[in-house]
């Protein structure tokens, strides 16, 4: 589902529907106030793989975790014309983002993939700002 209001929509609204029902609307509001940074960073990182693809730079386009689930990269964007690659870090605020912890994540993936060797390698956080 692309649309953010229909993402919004069924997260909330409709599997909450049993309490708005009986109208206890202050414990929804709860629920999106401890659940809404979660959610409003996937939908980010989803805004920004869409941008990625709409701007034809990409041949290919996807995220990484590792086996442990200790490092995770948002974004790897790659260009196997050019032979070069795009680690991002998004955050929604530019501040949460950290340069070292992007680079340390990015040199752990080329570790455990053996990709990428000879290709020019770029590292870049994006956040709220950058839309």
């Amino acid at each position: 589902m692309e649309d953010v209001f229909y993402c919004f929509w069924f997260r909330f609204i409709f599997k909450y529907a049993y309490i708005l029902e009986i109208e206890n609307y202050d414990k929804v509001r709860e629920i999106v106030r401890r659940d809404y940074d979660t959610f409003s960073g996937l939908m980010l990182e989803r805004y920004f793989h869409r941008v990625a693809v709409e701007s034809g730079r990409w041949t290919r386009i996807g995220r990484w975790w590792d086996r442990k689930g200790e490092n995770e990269i948002d974004m790897i964007a790659e260009d196997e014309l050019s032979e070069s690659v795009a680690f991002f870090e998004i955050k929604r605020q530019s501040d949460n983002i950290n340069p070292a912890e992007l680079e340390r994540r990015s040199n752990c993936f080329l570790a455990a993939t053996h990709r990428f060797n000879g290709y020019d390698i770029a590292r870049q956080g994006l956040s709220l700002e950058d839309m």
